[in-house]
């Protein structure tokens, strides 16, 4: 009796807590390039993907959800595997198979693959948070062969102006022999070069190319083969190139003198393609122009400069790069940009943030070893602030 006096005059906060446990996921990812039809024999090919159905059942048994999946994508798990791709991106199907199962219990992927990498990165220096279990295929014994594992271009070039591509060139049991490499623009030769592999079979080779008409170029790049190679088809690469003619129009825009003003007037003066006009406030006078990118720094802010053209850029369709900082007016700048960006928070503390290559944005080109610098570099400080898009706005991108 007096347990229920006490638990009447306490009136506990019941909870009900309800948990779900999601099966783990295992997929079964297969490297269908056509340099494991080379090595391996239709016979072992069709022995594989049985064996594999049959690891399928053994998972499935265990309790596990499993799924089969390429290089591209999904794949039946009863359908044939039609090896054939040309090109070999593992790092890249990971990441996609890692973003498709984000809200499930991915326990692990297994990869059947020949382990030859002629595109993105090797897997070296990649980490996951899932278990990796691999399966050798292919012929273990390294046979003779060339290939263009990978062209750093830029999608776009301007007309008038010259523009790289350069080609890393691999080999296998190859050996130090001349070795010539040649650039077409359809039919037409624009240049040939000469190397020799280096000791670990790798060479790399850089192109500049001048355009003389506009539109869009098909390029193609070929290492001309050597005697006893297993296959020709990895000899060539296919690409395209958009020249345009016109600068593009950019206006930095800026509340007032800051070293930032300094150093991107340097990194983009020096481009021809780029026609840069500077404003700062209290020192120059804006003159409206149609601009293809405006660059605000530290705007819109609490002094009102550049009051109504501010405004006008974030409410309307120009191309936006914002740089915000202590003179920027956060509680303007949410009410400016809602139709399009939500900002969450008002700016009053600031976070320590470390950098990291987005390895899906392609307008520049960036040596991989360099790449690694973005995590090494100290961290930079930054409003405290949290973004997200609302809609699209014109020409604006999530970039």
């Amino acid at each position: 009796m007096l347990f229920l006096v006490f638990t009447l005059l306490l009136n506990p906060l019941l909870r009900r807590f309800k948990q779900t446990t999601l099966p783990p996921v295992s997929v079964i990812l297969i490297d269908n390039s056509a340099s494991v039809a080379l090595g391996t024999s239709s016979d072992s090919l069709k022995f594989i993907q049985a064996q594999l159905r049959d690891l399928s059942g053994k998972l499935e048994q265990a309790g596990s959800t499993v799924y089969f999946a390429g290089l591209e994508g999904a794949l039946e798990k009863d359908s044939t595997v039609q090896f054939n791709l040309g090109s070999t991106s593992i790092e890249a199907a990971l990441r996609n198979i890692q973003e498709q199962f984000e809200n499930q219990n991915l326990a692990q992927i297994i990869l059947a693959s020949d382990g030859i990498v002629n595109k993105g990165s090797d897997l070296s220096l990649s980490t996951f948070p899932f278990r990796l279990n691999t399966i050798k295929l292919g012929n273990p014994v390294a046979k003779k062969d060339l290939l263009i594992s990978e062209v750093r271009i830029n999608k776009v070039a301007f007309l008038g102006n010259s523009f790289p591509v350069s080609v890393l060139i691999k080999g296998k049991k190859i050996g130090a022999i001349p070795l010539k490499v040649n650039l077409f623009e359809s039919d037409k030769l624009l240049e040939t070069k000469n190397l020799v592999l280096g000791p670990n079979g790798l060479a790399n080779v850089d192109f500049s190319i001048k355009p003389t008409s506009k539109g869009m170029k098909q390029l193609k790049v070929v290492v001309e083969p050597v005697a006893g190679e297993v296959t020709n088809e990895n000899n060539s690469r296919t690409f395209f190139i958009d020249v345009i003619d016109g600068k593009q129009k950019v206006l930095l825009l800026a509340a007032a003198p800051h070293p930032d003003i300094k150093a991107i007037r340097s990194a983009l003066s020096s481009i021809e393609q780029i026609e840069l006009t500077t404003c700062v406030g209290g020192l120059d006078t804006y003159k409206p122009q149609p601009w293809n990118l405006v660059i605000l720094h530290q705007l819109p802010e609490r002094g009102g400069i550049f009051g109504a053209q501010v405004s006008g850029f974030l409410r309307g369709n120009t191309s936006l790069f914002l740089i915000t900082g202590l003179q920027t007016d956060f509680s303007k700048l949410k009410n400016e940009v809602s139709p399009w960006l939500n900002v969450q928070g008002f700016g009053n503390g600031f976070d320590e943030l470390n950098g990291a290559w987005a390895d899906d944005f392609q307008r520049f080109i960036f040596e991989d070893k360099w790449k690694k610098t973005f995590t090494d570099l100290p961290p930079v400080k930054s409003p405290s602030l949290s973004y997200s898009w609302k809609s699209s706005r014109g020409k604006a991108t999530n970039q």
